[in-house]
């Protein structure tokens, strides 16, 4: 008797041992000494594995017809059928959106990352935004100035020299020595503030 075994969407292939090819072999050797006609208790003494092990393989493949590892369900989807729907409609509408844009139209509460994998799941590509820090007036106004300000090479090596070392500064405030700890000589206590 054989079966074909129809894939299941949505399922994670098991993360253990019971997936391995070694594992499967040993399974079939299993039914060849069983349909061979040797008995249980002789297959066990033969491979070394115990009786229930070999009662549980023999009637799993007189009802299913195979000795592959039963699909796992896994976690459950966080996400509905009817909202993954609503976030593939999304997509399709406005293919060039994010998955937070997407997330807000359809209100789907799930994580954005769950959104890009519903999106994907259909063959579609989602959008990931670059990260950029939102600009002030104070940013724009800096920008305008800046080629203005630093025109000769000079004045840009002052530029860049002051800057680095107002970074210097700022990560040393982070800085948190071990108690007990001395500066080396060759760094004054001065530099650090």
């Amino acid at each position: 008797m054989v079966m074909e075994v129809q894939p299941q969407l949505y399922v994670r292939p098991p993360r253990t041992r019971a997936h391995l090819p070694k594992v499967i072999t040993s399974r079939g050797r299993i039914i060849g000494y069983h349909e061979a006609g040797k008995g249980i208790r002789e297959i066990s003494r033969l491979l070394v594995i115990s009786r229930d092990t070999i009662r549980l393989w023999v009637r799993r493949y007189e009802e299913e017809g195979h000795v592959l590892t039963r699909p796992r369900p896994g976690r459950p989807r966080v996400t509905t059928p009817a909202a993954d729907q609503q976030i593939q409609r999304a997509a399709e509408r406005a293919p060039l959106s994010t998955t937070m844009r997407i997330k807000r139209r359809t209100g789907v509460q799930c994580h954005p990352t769950t959104t890009r994998r519903r999106i994907r799941e259909t063959g579609r590509q989602c959008f990931i935004p670059a990260r950029k820090e939102t600009l002030t007036e104070a940013h724009r106004e800096a920008r305008k100035m800046f080629p203005e300000a630093y025109a000769d090479s000079r004045r840009l090596e002052e530029f860049v020299h002051a800057r680095s070392q107002q970074v210097e500064r700022d990560w040393s405030d982070h800085i948190t020595w071990p108690q007990g700890a001395t500066l080396p000589p060759s760094l004054p206590p001065a530099s650090l503030n």
